[in-house]
């Protein structure tokens, strides 16, 4: 309630009914495919935990930054640079 009233005191005066265009919807719905998978995969996860050892657990569990990189480019239609897909590979090796 209170951020409620906090909104409509600060941000009420500003163009926030933009956020709920048919434009932002449509831009929003991009994003329904890669929340879908990543809720698929955070269920195959706990599957996970129960079935394998903590260092293989911990492995594939990095696999989520891979696919975070290549979900952004088939579905959103982002383009990585070579740097950007070397830092992704070592991000997830490195937290493994």
């Amino acid at each position: 309630l209170a951020s409620l009233i906090l909104f409509f005191a600060f941000e009420a005066d500003r163009h926030w009914l933009q956020h709920f265009s048919p434009a932002a919807g449509r831009r929003s719905m991009k994003l329904v495919p890669i929340a879908a998978l990543f809720a698929m995969q955070n269920q195959l996860l706990f599957v996970g935990v129960h079935n394998l050892d903590p260092p293989a657990f911990q492995a594939l569990n990095q696999l989520k930054i891979i696919t975070a990189g290549i979900f952004s480019v088939v579905l959103l239609k982002k383009s990585l640079s070579s740097v950007q897909w070397i830092s992704l590979a070592m991000l997830a090796s490195g937290a493994a």
